[in-house]
């Protein structure tokens, strides 16, 4: 089977995309806090749930898509 390719910076737009989708699922409670300088970021918690579900979403697309080179 020959499986698409997707360039890499779609690649990360789309992983982060699902994995975002995939944190709002799983988190109860407070994703964003307001920083000092009035960024918007997630709490610390909702942080390592996105890394960890980042990593995920990485194997799987993997197993469907080739990643493009720069």
């Amino acid at each position: 089977m020959i499986l698409p390719t997707i360039a890499p910076d779609k690649w990360v737009e789309l992983q982060a995309e699902i994995s975002d989708k995939w944190l709002q699922d799983v988190v109860s409670g407070r994703l964003y806090v307001k920083q000092k300088n009035g960024d918007v970021t997630y709490t610390d918690n909702a942080q390592l749930q996105f890394n960890s579900i980042y990593d995920k979403v990485d194997d799987i697309l993997e197993m469907f898509f080739i990643k493009g080179e720069n």
